[in-house]
């Protein structure tokens, strides 16, 4: 494929969340979206980032039950491509930065990272590429978004130059940080230069969880900085509930419906 930057990328896919509301014994990212599971959906983004710049290795991060299954699903789709595929296992469920501290030992290439969401089915390539080449003049990249309803979401503190000061997290937030808009979506690219600051994470919460989101703390502290990507909302749908996926699933078929009559298909109720 042609790239259009020498740029080469590290990928880490979080897909190790238990999914307890799905109410499913299916490990929440193998339910499917459009007949595909939601984890496929994920590692092909990723691998649809290659158009652009050089993936160099993908690691998926997993609770230690369900990782037959996940090789299962990942072999029967992926195995013709030839990128080599780690796992990473996930015994304890201390947060999303302890997720990512379980992974990062398993790349081979010191690079970047791009974190992924297994619940994130609908994401563009594009636009990841786009966080990626934000770490060429920052230490952190987050993708974000501006939903109609930000309820539950942590909000974006920015400073006078547009680059992040602060993720409030709702629970923590003051009557005008509510007001914000702009939410973190949960996806980050990291910079080489910020993972050894991730070993500086802290349990000091009441779930007494490592947050990734922390790191922008951090970073602050260690005159880093920190800018964000805006995605369509869309694209960032998580999914954590089976209502959840039947959007995700309505909003996937949007997209196909939208393909195909751009590329002159005929369709009688479309």
């Amino acid at each position: 494929m042609s790239q259009t930057t020498s740029s080469a990328i590290n990928i880490l896919i979080l897909a190790a969340g238990e999914g307890m509301r799905m109410g499913s014994e299916l490990p929440k990212v193998l339910h499917t979206v459009g007949r595909r599971s939601m984890l496929c959906h994920v590692v092909g983004t990723a691998l649809n980032m290659e158009q652009y710049i050089v993936v160099a290795e993908i690691v998926i991060v997993h609770d230690p039950q369900h990782l037959p299954a996940f090789k299962a699903d990942i072999t029967e789709e992926f195995s013709p491509h030839g990128l080599e595929i780690r796992y990473a296992e996930q015994t304890e469920r201390r947060g999303t930065g302890h997720a990512v501290q379980c992974g990062l030992p398993h790349f081979q290439r010191k690079l970047p990272v791009l974190v992924l969401y297994g619940d994130q089915p609908l994401m563009g390539a594009s636009s990841l590429v786009a966080m990626v080449s934000a770490l060429q003049d920052h230490a952190l990249c987050l993708a974000t978004l501006r939903p109609d309803d930000p309820h539950g979401l942590g909000r974006l503190v920015q400073n006078p130059d547009g680059t992040v000061a602060a993720i409030v997290e709702e629970k923590d937030a003051s009557d005008t940080d509510r007001q914000i808009r702009l939410c973190n979506a949960g996806v980050m690219a990291l910079g080489r230069g910020i993972l050894p600051l991730l070993d500086a994470l802290e349990a000091n919460n009441a779930a007494a969880e490592y947050y990734l989101t922390d790191l922008v703390a951090l970073a602050a502290q260690h005159s880093l900085s920190v800018q964000h990507i805006e995605f369509p909302t869309n694209e960032m749908a998580s999914v954590n509930t089976l209502a959840q996926l039947a959007t995700a699933e309505s909003l996937w078929q949007s997209q196909i419906r939208a393909k195909f009559l751009a590329s002159g298909v005929q369709m009688l109720a479309p």
